[in-house]
């Protein structure tokens, strides 16, 4: 049985902390960021129960992984009703309503996420942090 220590479960609470950042409005666009977040989640993987450390990285292919390799994980907020891209690859918003509709996609997804991460900090983590 692994043992679980004060430092064990601020390893657990930080990789809870990393998880939430990934998904927060202001850095779930920046993928330099998440993928930065990621590999801090990963050196967390020496002071974590190998099971835990499981489903930590299930949960992080499965469901914030997509924020950087699918293509297609923003469409939501690409629309064409909300504008186009130009020949730079770049998307050109055709309206400030478009905007703040590509905000309102954007919070929902930031949210869902969220929802997601707690649900899994919930069933995986809380135990770690409560014995």
């Amino acid at each position: 049985m692994y043992q679980i220590t004060d430092f064990t479960k601020r390893c657990v609470y930080d990789c809870y902390v990393l998880m939430k950042k990934c998904v927060d409005f202001e850095h779930i666009e920046d993928s330099e960021f998440v993928l930065s977040t990621f590999k801090q989640i990963g050196q967390y993987k020496i002071a974590l129960p190998p099971e835990l450390n499981k489903h930590i990285e299930q949960f992080l292919e499965k469901t914030l992984h997509p924020i950087i390799d699918d293509n297609e994980f923003f469409s939501a907020i690409t629309k064409p009703e909300y504008g186009t891209y130009n020949e730079k690859g770049h998307f050109e918003i055709n309206s400030e309503r478009s905007l703040e509709l590509m905000v309102c996609e954007m919070l929902k997804i930031c949210i869902e996420l969220e929802r997601k991460v707690d649900s899994f900090a919930e069933q995986y983590l809380a135990p770690y942090l409560l014995t």
